[in-house]
């Protein structure tokens, strides 16, 4: 018929041109053809038979030809069918890709569908929208991590020292330390404000003498430069003697600058050169910032120990500073403090004013062990959130002559043995707290 006659003669013309591998696949395409149209044909049988031929059509693959010289490796020979086969879903479109390896010879060819590429890009996609956002993540986590680690001078997680390149003059410093220190913390540095301070000494500190210095003299040339970086020193009024080649005993306000509102003074023994008083007094403009540093502990010379007015200096107050049996004064007035005071503390048998009044957040019960301070003139506790009963122990302080606890939470009442023989005293003030049956006729007695 001359239907068919013009289809073999347009399949003859292919194959005249074609490779023996390519016209292998166009013969089994031709196949898969005639046992699509067989199958259609059997699905009808029981229709009319028709004179016309099935509008139904399958085109035929088409290559392009071949160049003369021998295929490359690589070269790539792709053909398009429009597959309406029951193998194939509607609307597919596939891709007959024959490779060369070089050699005169191809690869076996194979088909390749535009869904299959389509899958393979948006596979791409998914991956790099994946790679994209866990790089943002983690550049935020380490962002955060790293303003956490210099938000303050108090640690989040726990400090591991890693060795650097340093030279035997830092061990040298650090073997002079160590034995001054506790038992639990002689392998030093145990925090990141002891390595910077070591680090001064060893290599930036300007002295001349500091190599020289006893033990102890070190000691607390290296303490003071803890206390400085832990409360921001470089952020106060008065710095510019700290951290300088002097001795620490000249690193206070000199006599002529200082005021009622700011001075730091800094008192040395004359024989040993030991820092025995440490006072520091600050007004709004430039208060303290930070926390008070346990290594505050290790001045075990000092006799008078007092830092006030720094309403942003946080934290707790140091269970080291027990360790300073000399201390006779021991002030803490108006900072930021919390918690609680430290049992350890009730162990200063020389301590006369113990003032720890006006930072809002000291809390806890009143510790009756405070009986051990036998030489307490000054107690100040007032202005705080100390709370349950006032402890009758203290009237055993028979030197006390003010005991100051107004602006509390406490509650109960005021023992009567606290007014009758605390027989010096002539400041007793209670309120501002839940006191019942206050004695009102006590000149002594403020309810």
């Amino acid at each position: 018929m001359p239907s068919s006659t013009k289809k073999s003669k347009g399949n003859s013309t292919t194959r005249e041109n074609a490779d023996p591998l390519q016209m292998e696949s166009l013969s089994s395409s031709e196949e898969d053809q005639q046992h699509d149209e067989m199958h259609s044909d059997g699905n009808n049988n029981d229709k009319k038979p028709s004179s016309k031929k099935s509008k139904k059509k399958s085109k035929s693959v088409t290559m392009d030809e071949p160049n003369s010289d021998t295929p490359k490796l690589g070269d790539v020979e792709v053909g398009t069918s429009d597959s309406n086969s029951n193998n194939h879903s509607e609307g597919e479109t596939r891709e007959l890709v024959v490779e060369h390896d070089g050699h005169g010879d191809t690869v076996q060819p194979r088909w390749r569908t535009k869904k299959t590429l389509l899958s393979a890009a948006l596979t791409v996609i998914v991956i790099v929208v994946i790679v994209v956002v866990v790089a943002v993540v983690t550049g935020n986590n380490a962002s955060s991590s790293s303003s956490s680690a210099t938000s303050g001078a108090t640690e989040s997680e726990p400090y591991v020292w890693t060795p650097g390149t340093f030279g035997p003059e830092y061990y040298e410093v650090v073997d002079k330390l160590s034995p001054l220190f506790p038992l639990n913390q002689k392998n030093i540095p145990t925090s990141k404000l002891q390595e910077d301070a070591l680090l001064w000494l060893t290599y930036e500190d300007p002295s001349p003498d500091t190599p020289s210095l006893s033990p102890q003299l070190l000691l607390e040339r290296f303490v003071m430069a803890v206390l400085y970086n832990a409360t921001d020193g470089s952020a106060w009024l008065d710095k510019d003697m700290w951290l300088t080649e002097t001795s620490i005993c000249e690193w206070g306000t000199s006599p002529s600058e200082a005021t009622a509102e700011y001075h730091v003074k800094m008192m040395c023994d004359n024989t040993t050169g030991f820092l025995e008083e440490l006072v520091v007094s600050t007004k709004a403009s430039s208060t303290m910032h930070g926390v008070l540093p346990t290594e505050l502990g290790l001045m075990t010379n000092l006799k008078i120990l007092s830092i006030s007015n720094s309403p942003e200096l946080t934290g707790t107050i140091p269970t080291q500073l027990g360790n300073l049996k000399q201390l006779n004064q021991l002030v803490l007035q108006a900072n930021g403090l919390s918690g609680s005071i430290p049992r350890h503390i009730t162990s200063y048998n020389r301590l006369t004013l113990f003032n720890v009044a006006m930072n809002q957040k000291l809390s806890g019960t009143i510790p009756s062990r405070l009986e051990n301070l036998l030489n307490l003139e000054v107690l100040w506790l007032n202005d705080n959130a100390f709370e349950g009963t006032i402890p009758s122990e203290l009237s055993t302080l028979i030197g006390l002559y003010e005991l100051w606890l107004h602006n509390n939470d406490l509650v109960g009442t005021l023992p009567e043995s606290i007014y009758q023989d605390l027989t010096m005293a002539y400041s007793i003030r209670v309120d501002g707290n839940s006191i019942e049956d206050c004695p009102t006729d006590i000149p002594a007695v403020i309810c």
